[in-house]
């Protein structure tokens, strides 16, 4: 569906001014400067390819890249996880009562960060594996609509540092302009939510 409509909006005719944004004919679009410095490389669709961390001036296309934006609420500092911890069928049950007693844990719920000290590490790689869900639901969107690049701020923004925050939030605004489409996580209350969750309607639908 979104691509459909992503077609819709590059090919009908009341759409002119998309056609001219994504052709980069517009100064607004694609000027140097503009761009993100840095955006996360998803891959091919199949995830052949290990996510990382790349500077947008090193992208090696005839256009300025094409990319997704994620739009999302960052969350609390933690919440509680229960843990379903195991215990073995010979344990009696006062230590079985002990294991319970702890078995409910605090997680960090913000979001996958990038640092001064982990900035090369990202840049080499970052496994899909140990994002948070609406991340890599995300990555998932961004691959399927057939980009191979996303901007997460959280990941492509060094936030410990000053002067990099300083300096890619005076382009924020042009960050979401230039993106070829923002993927908004509406229903997620922090980066663990995730994006493609199953609707719970409680209405019924209309023409």
């Amino acid at each position: 569906m979104a691509k459909d409509w992503i077609s819709q909006c590059l090919t009908s005719e009341e759409h002119s001014f998309c056609h001219e944004i994504h052709k980069g004919t517009l100064p607004a679009f694609g000027v140097q400067g503009t761009l993100p410095t840095r955006l996360v490389y998803v891959g091919p669709l199949e995830g052949s390819e290990s996510l990382r961390l790349v500077l947008s001036r090193n992208i090696q296309d005839s256009n300025p890249p094409k990319y997704a934006a994620l739009s999302h609420c960052w969350g609390g500092s933690d919440h509680r996880l229960a843990i379903g911890a195991s215990i073995d069928a010979g344990n009696n049950s006062a230590q079985a009562g002990a294991v319970s007693k702890h078995s409910e844990a605090i997680i960090d719920s913000r979001p996958f960060i990038t640092l001064t000290l982990n900035l090369e590490e990202r840049m080499r790689s970052i496994p899909m594996e140990i994002l948070p869900r609406t991340f890599r639901d995300a990555v998932t969107i961004t691959r399927n609509i057939g980009l191979r690049y996303i901007w997460i701020d959280s990941l492509c923004i060094i936030q410990d540092s000053k002067s990099d925050w300083e300096h890619e939030s005076a382009l924020m605004a042009d960050t979401y302009k230039n993106s070829y489409v923002t993927l908004a996580a509406e229903s997620a209350r922090n980066s663990h939510e995730g994006i493609l969750n199953p609707r719970h309607l409680d209405f019924d639908p209309f023409q």
